[in-house]
Formats: structure tokens, C-alpha cells, sequence
């Protein structure tokens, strides 16, 4: 008996024999799964002109890139009718089949907000107050601060994002993508709305929310350091974790972290358009299961 089969006896009780390994092509077929993050079509960044790249997604049939960028503003509470028209613009200064996204996400990560309003306390006698002040409404966050109904603590963030049919190789068409984020910077700023250009780590912190659901519900978690662009990788890739399963069903997306509690993520439609809607109504059609319209 070799040196190199009497190893194998003593660490692999079972059968080790060639039979028993796994196939490679299974291996592939195996690391080649369709993941969720396909789904986005974020490639890369420019960072000189602060551009995204996209195409149409892992599962495009056609490879096809355009430039798309994103502005981060507060969301409003109401909308007046001069605003309502000065919006109404953001369309004109667009090229044709540009794709336009408001996204509007209530966070439980109200962390940063509540640590910054907490660094302004400089007074010793004060800062005992803000630190209980502040574990409570953190506590909020999960749990219901009344009694007899639900009412969560949220950090509601707004985002326009846009896509571009124009092709990020082109000079001109880049020149005209910068242009178009002008103009849209422009016109929120006449109707108090200016908000940041996103870049990377934005996207990647913001959308990561979604895939990994232990960034919201685990806080306490030491792998959840905030994510960091790298340049060298596809941009979508960078939200796909192996230890995550998802599996589609009737009730939506449900998601495991490494054999862990199981998440579901549901989606919502509108299945009625009114005929007439304003701008102070889009309030109406927020996702939402108690919602019938």
C-alpha cells in the first residue's frame, strides 16, 4: 500500500475511489446558475464623467450598453401645482427612449441619520439625553414605538434614475449624456429638489439592501461593512453572494443566508390607473398589500 492511499484511508473513512468525484461539467453548470443579480443592468463606471454603464442584464440576448446615471433627493410631502409643471420639463430634455425611474424606499437603516444628529451634541449635560434618545428610536426601527398600532421608524430615501440610449464609447453621445444630467440637476433645483450624483458605492449600498436581506435585519452582523466599488469587477457581480438562495414562489422571492432564518421579498403592481392623476397623489400608488387599488 502507497504512502498516498493509506492518507486517504486514514482521513476519507468512506469511498474515495475516482468514481465518487463529482463531474466537472457539473461543477460549471453548477457555478454557472442564474443568479438574481442578472437581473440589474448595471456593468461599469466612468469615473471621469460619473456615467454608469449598463446593458440589458445577464439574461440579454443582445449586447447593447448605454449610459444611465442617478440624482439622490429629499422626498417631498406634497407637490404644488407649479411644481407639478416645472417637473413635467424633465422629459424635454431627454433623448428619445430615455427609461426615467423614481424610486422612492423606506429604509430601517436609520443608523447614519440618528449617529450624525448625535455627533452635533458637543454639551456633556446633553449628551446622556441624545444617546437614550437615540437607542429608542433606533429600537423603533424593528419594533412598534405604540402600543396599539404599528408605527415603524424609517428612513424614507428618494432616487431619479435614468437610462440613456446612448453609447458610452461615443464621445458626443457622453457629452450629450453629461448635458441631460445638467439639465435634470437644473430643473430640480427651480422646485428646491437638488439632490447628489450617486456613484458606486451608492448603488452597490443601496440595491444591497435587497440581495442580502441581513443588512436590514441583522445589523449587529460583523460581515456588514459597507460595500466598496471594485473597478476591476462587473458591477451587478458585486452584489451576488454564494451563501444567499433565493427561490421564486407564488408569495415572491425568498432568500436564506447560510442556512439561516428565511426572508421573503414581494412585489406590488397597481392594477387600476385612474383616468386623471396629480402629482400630490403618486402617494396612492406606493406599494402596499392593504392597498386595493
Amino acid at each position: 500500500m502507497s504512502f498516498g492511499t493509506a492518507l486517504k484511508k486514514i482521513f476519507f473513512h468512506e469511498r474515495y475511489d475516482r468514481a465518487d468525484a463529482m463531474p466537472r461539467h457539473l461543477i460549471d453548470q453548477f457555478t454557472e446558475l442564474p443568479k438574481l443579480a442578472a437581473l440589474l443592468p448595471y456593468v461599469g463606471w466612468m469615473s471621469d464623467e460619473r456615467m454608469f454603464i449598463l446593458d440589458q442584464g445577464g439574461f440579454g440576448k443582445t449586447e447593447t450598453f448605454s449610459i444611465g446615471f442617478a440624482i439622490e433627493i429629499a422626498p417631498q410631502t406634497g407637490a404644488t401645482d407649479e411644481m407639478e409643471k416645472i417637473l413635467t420639463s424633465l422629459f424635454a430634455y431627454c433623448p428619445v427612449h430615455t427609461g426615467v425611474q423614481i424610486s422612492l424606499y423606506a429604509s430601517p437603516d436609520i443608523s447614519p441619520v440618528l449617529d450624525a444628529q448625535l455627533a452635533l451634541v458637543k454639551e456633556m449635560e446633553l449628551l446622556g439625553i441624545a444617546q437614550r434618545r437615540s437607542k429608542y428610536y433606533k429600537g423603533g426601527a424593528t419594533e412598534s414605538l405604540l402600543n396599539n398600532a404599528s408605527y415603524l421608524l424609517r428612513d424614507f430615501r428618494c432616487v431619479i434614475s435614468l437610462a440613456l440610449p446612448l453609447s458610452p464609447f461615443n464621445p458626443t453621445d457622453v457629452e450629450e449624456a453629461i448635458r441631460t444630467r445638467e439639465s435634470v440637476h437644473a430643473t430640480l433645483r427651480s422646485t428646491y429638489l437638488d439632490g447628489f450624483d450617486w456613484n458606486p458605492d451608492h448603488l452597490l449600498n443601496f440595491v444591497g439592501d435587497f440581495y442580502d436581506h441581513e443588512r436590514i435585519f441583522n445589523k449587529g452582523s460583523a460581515n456588514l461593512a459597507p460595500k466598496e466599488y471594485n473597478p476591476d469587477q462587473i458591477l451587478r457581480e458585486q452584489l451576488s453572494d454564494r451563501e444567499i438562495a433565493s427561490c421564486v414562489s407564488d408569495e415572491g422571492i425568498r432568500q436564506s443566508k447560510s442556512g439561516g432564518k428565511e426572508t421573503v421579498m414581494q412585489f406590488f403592481s397597481v392594477r387600476n390607473y385612474p383616468k386623471f392623476s396629480r402629482l400630490a397623489q403618486m402617494g396612492n400608488i406606493i406599494g402596499d398589500p392593504y392597498q386595493t387599488a
